[in-house]
């Protein structure tokens, strides 16, 4: 069991007095009670504690040393023989879960300490959640996508959990059409594709009497066909690109840091930027996808066509800092021209990114050793990683390249970047 996003700042530690997990930075001080008292609380401004507005991010499904340094005792008044700190408490805390809990909730991607509340909500939200987890997600989730409060929306989903009834009625008391086909379209999404960045593309397709009768005929729901059926370019996709969608994603994630976008995410990426960049430039045209390889086709010839001459008149317009500097032959791309520029060179579409790269989702770098190549990093949960590594005309990187790559970016994580740390990288 781990905690997310550990640093210096944050520290962790068990009390064996209550069993609770404590978590501590320089600006908050959140608790999260031992099982079956699963519940996170936080210390509010002038030391009442108060039900947490959001829930605990840890992590069941892989151990990793954590920090923990003794408390202060004059900050926080705790008995410290019974303190366990770091990994040791985390263990400590785990230990006290029930196997059928704790292996219910190991097995997704994330989203664990959200599970553990919702789970201690007694028995019935247990077998919800091994029974249909993607309907546990929804109602995880919600406060998240409405941008609503954890701890009432997560009181109010139990309450409505206990007392009984069919799926269909439960999704109905939040606004779901009262039908079969949501609680049989759940079913069909993986439990590896249950992440939180898919959770607002799952409410809004199963809000959508038009989108669930799109996908029904799909045996499979992967994180892809909903980031897709989500969108407002699913009205220009054909059943038959779906079905291709989703055989490219049927398998989970490697799971490895720093392995860069699946070639389904790639697509996705290609598509909804092709939907953007068509109704900017041709809305009075339909656009038609039959095919996963029309997706190219058809942003290159919009690149081609229109694209290129708009961002060209924009040459001059600078690009957001790079989220980390270049060096060891990995360079940032500074303006608009920049883009075109690469895009002309290495025969590919990186210069249609230039509004992400605007709005500080994406980064792009020209690599120049050992082979040319262009580089994206995208921003996911404030945390920049490998989006996509390719050499001219979007041809896969040698094995070399793709490592000096990897150690940069890991190296510019911890602010070192020098050939020499790249060279221990590799």
């Amino acid at each position: 069991m781990r905690l997310v996003e550990v640093s210096e700042a944050r520290r962790v530690w068990f009390d064996a007095t209550d069993e609770s997990l404590h978590f501590t930075t320089p600006s908050s001080y959140v608790r999260l009670g031992a099982w079956p008292r699963v519940q996170a609380w936080q210390v509010e401004r002038g030391g009442r504690w108060v039900r947490a507005v959001r829930p605990v991010e840890i992590d069941l499904s892989a151990p990793v040393d954590l920090s923990g340094d003794p408390p202060r005792q004059l900050r926080f008044p705790f008995v410290t023989p019974r303190l366990r700190f770091g990994t040791e408490a985390v263990r400590a805390f785990d230990e006290r879960l029930p196997p059928r809990v704790r292996d219910a909730v190991r097995a997704w991607p994330d989203l664990h300490g959200w599970l553990l509340e919702f789970a201690a909500g007694g028995p019935a939200c247990v077998d919800l959640l091994v029974a249909n987890p993607a309907l546990a997600a929804l109602l995880v989730t919600r406060w998240f996508a409405d941008g609503l409060t954890w701890s009432g929306v997560l009181d109010e989903t139990i309450a409505l959990v206990r007392s009984g009834g069919r799926q269909r009625d439960l999704l109905a008391a939040f606004g779901m059409p009262r039908s079969e086909a949501v609680p049989r379209l759940l079913r069909k999404v993986p439990l590896w594709c249950l992440r939180r960045d898919t959770a607002c593309a799952l409410w809004e397709v199963c809000a959508t009497p038009a989108t669930l009768a799109r996908l029904r005929h799909l045996p499979v729901i992967t994180g892809p066909v909903l980031e897709v059926a989500a969108s407002p370019v699913l009205a220009a996709v054909s059943d038959r690109l779906l079905h291709q969608l989703q055989r490219l994603a049927l398998s989970p994630p490697s799971g490895e840091d720093d392995d860069g976008a699946s070639p389904a995410e790639l697509i996705v990426t290609d598509l909804l930027t092709l939907g953007e960049l068509w109704a900017e430039y041709r809305p009075d045209q339909p656009l038609r996808l039959e095919s996963l390889g029309a997706v190219q086709r058809q942003l290159e010839a919009l690149y081609e066509d229109d694209g290129r001459e708009a961002l060209c008149l924009r040459a001059d317009e600078r690009l957001p800092p790079p989220p980390f500097p270049g060096g060891a032959g990995i360079v940032p791309l500074s303006t608009i021209g920049d883009l075109v520029e690469e895009s002309d060179r290495q025969r590919n579409c990186v210069a249609t990114y230039a509004d992400a790269v605007l709005e500080g989702e994406v980064a792009i770098y020209r690599v120049e050793s050992p082979e040319r190549a262009t580089l994206s990093l995208r921003r996911r949960d404030d945390r920049w990683e490998l989006d996509e590594l390719r050499a001219a005309e979007n041809a896969a990187v040698d094995l070399d390249t793709r490592r000096r790559v990897v150690s940069w970016l890991r190296a510019a994580r911890r602010g070192v970047i020098d050939d020499a740390t790249l060279v221990h990288e590799e």
